[in-house]
């Protein structure tokens, strides 16, 4: 799953992870509210980390996943 953080270089702040987008967004606009009087500093952004390949036993979730798909497809054409 995707972590997005709101980052104010202004304030050398980096937010914790929220699951959605929105989420950081709101965070940021609270941040403005209360330290900047809702302007928004420059450089300020939302944080999305780059796509991983899965790692460890996360193989094993994606090989689970896609042996489920395999078989419904199989079993939708017989």
């Amino acid at each position: 799953m995707f972590q997005f953080q709101y980052e104010c270089p202004n304030c050398r702040l980096v937010s914790e992870p929220y699951a959605t987008r929105g989420r950081a967004e709101r965070r940021g606009q609270k941040h403005r509210d209360e330290l900047h009087d809702g302007m928004h500093p420059i450089g300020e952004a939302i944080l999305q980390p780059e796509f991983r390949a899965p790692q460890g036993k996360e193989w094993q979730a994606v090989a689970i996943a896609a042996a489920l798909i395999l078989i419904a497809l199989i079993a939708s054409h017989l």
